[in-house]
């Protein structure tokens, strides 16, 4: 069975692309170093660098699942789906906490 489109035509595929660019430059994930130049940083520094990388895709994810939850229905938030995934976005939070205190540490 074929994907149903998500956008009408080019112009919007791009506005859509577009607006997902600015989304992560707004995040500070483009900010992130890269992972050529994390090989070449002293052992400190890297993991540093790293765990403040992962810091911020998780951050990322969390928004965005926080966003698909809030678009869903009263009905789906009370259903076993809606509770299963508020439990998957609190573990990811506590994920979030943990690497704060890693970096605080």
């Amino acid at each position: 069975m074929a994907r149903p489109r998500m956008h009408t035509g080019a112009a919007q595929r791009q506005r859509a692309y577009r607006a997902r660019l600015r989304s992560s430059r707004a995040t500070g994930v483009e900010s992130s170093p890269t992972a050529s130049s994390i090989a070449s940083m002293p052992s400190t520094a890297r993991w540093s660098a790293l765990i403040t990388q992962a810091r911020t895709c998780l951050q990322s994810v969390q928004d965005e699942m926080q966003s698909y939850y809030d678009n869903r229905s009263e009905a789906w938030h009370e259903a076993d789906k809606g509770l299963a995934f508020e439990e998957r976005i609190e573990l990811v939070e506590a994920v979030i906490l943990a690497i704060e205190e890693l970096q605080n540490g």
